[in-house]
Parts: C-alpha cells; structure tokens; sequence
C-alpha cells in the first residue's frame, strides 16, 4: 500500500471530520453504482493470522431509498463487490483525503426500520470469501490431487481462475521450492482455500496468502523486519498513542520445539553401506536400475564419525555413479550420524526408456507402455529424445531428433525429424533425457521419521533458553504434522511453530488514535512512556472502533529476525 506524504500528515491533526464512501463493483472491479448518505457506526479488523485478513461492519443510513432493497437487481446483492474508503478532511485546504479499507463481499446485509430508525448494516468479508466456501469455493465432491513435480504458481493460478481472480502476486523465493516436493490430497468435500493452505501449511509455513485493499491476491514470505523500512515511528505515534498494554499467555509459551513428520514408506533397502572419505558406498539386490524418485533407505557404519552440517556428500548405489547428497532446496545443512536408518530419494535423473513402434519415413510413433508423466518434466517435451540406431543415451542426444508432442491417452510422441529405416520401427529405445544432467542428485529425507527440533537461543528474548525461564519443551506429531516427509520441512515447520509459540507471544497491544492506513505485517518503532529506550515490532493485528470517537487497538509482537543469517 503507497502512502501519500498527505495521508501520512493528516493523521496528525489534533481535530478530525470525517467521511466515508462505499463503491459497488461488479465481479469486473469496475465501479457500477455507490451508496451514499450517514454512517452511524463502523468497525474495521485487520488480522494478519485469519484465513479472512480484512472483515467490516458498516451502518448507514443511505440517501437513496432503493439502497435498503436487498434483493436480485437492486443496490445490495450477492454480484456486487463492496469498496469502503474512509476519509479525513485536510484542515488546511479542506480537502477530504479518503484512505482505502478493501474490497469486500457483503455477507448478511440487515435492514432495519422501526419509528426510530431506518438503516442498513453490511457485514463485510475480504475476497478470500470467495474460496473458503463462506460464498464460493467449495469443491465438487472428487478428491484433489497434487502430485510431485507440479509447478506451484501454476497450481495457485489456476485455483484463483476457479473464482475469476486474474489479479495476484505470487512470490516465491528463487531459493525455495517452486515445485510440488511431495504426493498431498484434499477432501473432495473441502474448498479451493484448502487446497492453497495444504500447500502453504506443508510446504511454504513461512508464507502469508492475502488479498490487498485493492484486491489483490498475494503469496509471499512473511516479512520478518530484517532490512525493511519501519513504516511507523515516534513521529506518529506521539500524536495517536492513548496507552499500551503487556498480556503474555505463559500457558502457551513454549521455547524448545521437537517436531516429528510422518514415517516413510520405502520398499528398497540396503544393507550394505560402507564410507569412503565423503561418498557413501552402497549395493543393493532390490534395485535393479535407476530410476526417478526411487526411495532408499540405510543405515550408517557403526564407527564412522559423523558427517558435517555443510559439507557436499556423494551416494553411489550399485556403482551406477556416485550423486551428490543434499536437500530438496541444495541445502546441504544436515548431518549424518553413526548406526542411523535413514532414507534418500533419486530426483531429476536425466534418462528413463521405452519401446517404440511405427513405419520408416514417419514422424509418430507408439509406445510400448505409457511412461511417467514426470519423467516428462512437467510435460515440457523438449529435453526428450529418441534413438534410430544407437543403444545409448550421448548417441540418442547426438542424433538430436527430438520429442515435440506427448499424447499420454493414445501412448503415442511426434518427433522433429522423419526416422529413416529399412523396415518398421520397433524395439527401438526412447529417451526421456533432462537438459542438465549435473542436476541429479540423491534428496537427503532424513531418518525413518523426519524429526527436527529448534530452540529460543536468541539472548536478547525474555524466552531465552539458557535464561531465567529455563526450557520449556514441546513435542508435536501426529495430525498434519504426519504431512511432514523431510527432515528439511521438518526443520522449517519447527522454526514456524518456535516462532508462533515463542516469540509472538512477546507483545504489546497499543490503542490509539486510528490511523487507517496502517497494515499487519509492518515494522514500528516506539518509545513507551515508561520506557527509555524505542523498540521495534511487527504489527499482528488491527482493530478499530467506530464514528468520531473512534479507537484503533494494534496488536504488535516484539521484533526478532525469524529467518537464517539475520
């Protein structure tokens, strides 16, 4: 949200009048129609850990008698968007500087006439109504599927497209995961928001998903405050600022975090594990060839020392080559100790084969069998090759006749060149070859239950764990942390829950003075009066109360860097 040097002043005004204006909108965002008359009560919350970010209750009493019809054609109806500005008049120029509170759904509209009053109330709802099920977004009854390798913002704009949402910002950082790491389902009977928070919860829990004043979805990182602007200091808050408060829930503090994900599945194991400086050796019978996202499991020599966290390892399986050894994301920050069962998974091997068949001369053929669509790489055909004559991979690469079309149903590939022969194609080999070969590597899963554990080691937090208060230990499992498939998630989930658990709980609830164009999610700073030196915090939630009397309570946790290397 841009902030305007006269926004930004206004707030500061000892004297305030103020006003409001309420835009309809079609499901186009365009402005159809507005409701104009006197507002005798509003009340805003903004709230940064709700699956509904923005909700509202407005009053009014309109100047247009058709606007207290609520039915199909009127003013207030079920095909209309609601956008709510509330402004401040400038004392110098007179000028109304009107701030945007959101777009919204209404959700139960009540008019209300007696001998003394005749009024409308709107419950207002954000967007994100829209997939939750509250007004649309429920599925169809079939269960969903979300399948290893699919391409995540793919994924969330297709489910905005279910809605007719065009407008988003999905963020994900280079270093994260961009595709799906792992098979996940959602109930059929559950909603399109469901399936954006399996993916959220399970993979991404340091992500928000939101809509903006102006409608805007977005899927970023939840800004931690390191590097980022404080968006409001002393220079306001000395003009809005009425009192504070300190209400820390001790029931629920916990500073020691184990969290355990669910217990692997894998068929193939090996017996036979032997370390060579920083490869690890290994055969086994059960693995007849390589092939993608095939599961191993292990266990380390009894007297190795263990490995260290950092440091690239190899896996050679069946001396079909030794692969690197690391995390989904490259992470390599995990360590491997002595007489340990663990389990790895093959990812992005470049080649897998199949038996063709067709006429000479033509540029389709069949496949003896179907192969794995992920084999495919999304169905991004062009790493694909076939072979006329040659046996091997580099000599099907060096022919370069590739694959420009994949019909999985018919079984049948299209090739850019003709294949020339003396009779019928058949029992020729074909080729699923990914353009980087370097980026094939064993995926560190981590022991037969992914299990991590974090603590509050950060001295400047009252929650310190070598502090006063000593360890305060919880171990979660089970549920959806049964989702958990790596010790990398699993990792990240415990910093999540550290940080919800731990650090959050470290806050102060500020009323002052609404300033209508504050956010959650922003960085401050204040000096209390009791207090000599400022303090920074991230802004949780926002309530605020109506009419000219108005307060704004704002729910702020102490700032602490969240994220690695701040």
């Amino acid at each position: 949200m841009a902030i305007t040097e006269q926004q930004y002043s206004i707030v500061k005004q000892t004297y305030r009048n103020l006003y409001c204006k309420v835009n309809l909108l079609n499901y186009n965002f365009q402005v159809v129609d507005e409701i104009s008359g006197v507002v005798t009560s509003d009340s805003w919350t903004i709230s940064a850990t709700s699956d509904i970010r923005r909700t509202g209750t407005i009053t009014l009493v309109p100047d247009d008698t058709d606007a207290y019809k609520i039915k199909a054609g009127s003013k207030i109806f079920l095909d209309k968007y609601v956008q709510v500005y509330i402004g401040i008049q400038d004392n110098r120029t007179g000028e109304i500087v009107y701030n945007n509170m959101g777009i919204y759904i209404i959700n139960n509209p009540q008019h209300i006439f007696s001998s003394t009053e005749n009024s409308i109330t709107l419950s207002l709802v954000d967007l994100m109504a829209k997939l939750t099920g509250l007004r649309n977004g429920n599925l169809d009854g079939y269960e969903y599927q979300l399948k290893e390798g699919q391409n995540v913002r793919q994924i969330f704009i297709a489910v905005l497209a279910k809605v007719g949402f065009t407008n988003y910002a999905i963020d994900i950082d280079p270093n994260d995961y961009q595709t799906i790491q792992y098979d996940m389902s959602v109930d059929g009977t559950s909603t399109l928001y469901n399936i954006l928070s399996t993916i959220n919860q399970n993979q991404y829990i340091n992500y928000q998903m939101y809509f903006d004043v102006d409608g805007c979805f977005h899927f970023n990182k939840i800004p931690s405050g390191t590097n980022e602007m404080i968006m409001v200091d002393d220079d306001i808050w000395k003009s809005s600022y009425i009192s504070h408060n300190v209400n820390t829930d001790y029931e629920s503090l916990k500073n020691d975090i184990i969290v355990l994900g669910g217990t692997h599945d894998s068929t193939l194991y090996s017996n036979d594990c032997t370390r060579s400086g920083n490869t690890f050796v290994m055969n086994s019978a059960s693995v007849k060839r390589e092939a993608n996202h095939i599961k191993l499991s292990f266990t380390t020599p009894i007297g190795m020392s263990p490995t260290t966290s950092g440091t690239q390892y190899y896996l050679n399986l069946n001396s079909y080559g030794a692969r690197p050894l690391k995390m989904a994301s490259g992470s390599l920050g995990f360590v491997m100790r002595p007489n340990t069962y663990y389990v790895v998974k093959l990812q992005n091997l470049p080649r897998t084969t199949a038996l063709l068949t067709g006429l000479a001369g033509s540029t389709t053929y069949t496949l003896a069998q179907n192969i794995d669509t992920d084999d495919l790489l999304g169905n991004n055909v062009v790493g694909c090759y076939i072979s006329k004559n040659s046996t091997s991979l580099s000599g099907a690469v060096a022919e370069n006749i590739r694959i420009t079309s994949y019909n999985p149903n018919s079984k049948t590939i299209t090739t850019s060149a003709t294949l020339s022969a003396d009779q019928p194609l058949s029992g020729h080999v074909f080729y699923i070859y990914a353009n980087d070969t370097t980026k094939t590597f064993w995926q560190f899963m981590g022991e037969l239950q992914p299990r991590a554990e974090v603590k509050e080691e950060n001295p400047q937090s009252p929650f310190y764990v070598h502090g006063s208060v000593g360890d305060i230990k919880i171990t979660l499992a089970g549920g959806d942390y049964e989702n958990i498939p790596t010790q990398e998630l699993a990792l990240a989930r415990a910093k999540w829950e550290l940080y919800t658990r731990c650090r959050l709980l470290d806050n102060v609830t500020v009323t002052c003075v609404p300033i209508y164009w504050l956010d959650v999610n922003w960085l401050t700073e204040i000096m209390f009066p009791d207090e000599t030196e400022p303090k920074k915090f991230m802004i949780k939630e926002i309530s605020i109360s109506s009419g000219v009397n108005a307060t704004q309570t704002v729910q702020m946790s102490s700032y602490y860097s969240y994220y690695e290397n701040e």
